[in-house]
């Protein structure tokens, strides 16, 4: 079970992104989009081993409801994020940030 979490900035840019454009999209969308993020997130620290890794030690947790997935990795008791990522995106661009 990872205590604490971290964003790379790219992925705090995308998390906004993202946020900000299904409130463009529809009014309360975008709060949707945010609730179905740390819905994910609280599951992934609760037990970051569940899920599927992807590229190296990198796993991935799908959003409900949402087309993106939160590319993270566990480090000790910490979970740092990659990527809150668009499916249909090219997946190279968030690999580029893993060291």
């Amino acid at each position: 079970m990872a205590s604490i979490y971290q964003l790379h900035s790219l992925a705090k840019q995308e998390l906004t992104d993202a946020v900000d454009w299904y409130e463009e999209e529809r009014k309360g969308r975008g709060a949707k989009f945010f609730v179905a993020y740390l819905k994910t997130l609280k599951a992934i620290l609760s037990n970051p081993t569940a899920f599927p890794k992807d590229f190296d030690d990198v796993r991935k947790a799908n959003l409900q409801k949402f087309p993106y997935t939160i590319y993270f990795e566990e480090v000790g008791n910490e979970v740092f994020v990659y990527s809150v990522f668009h499916n249909k995106r090219d997946p190279a661009a968030w690999k580029k940030r893993v060291p």
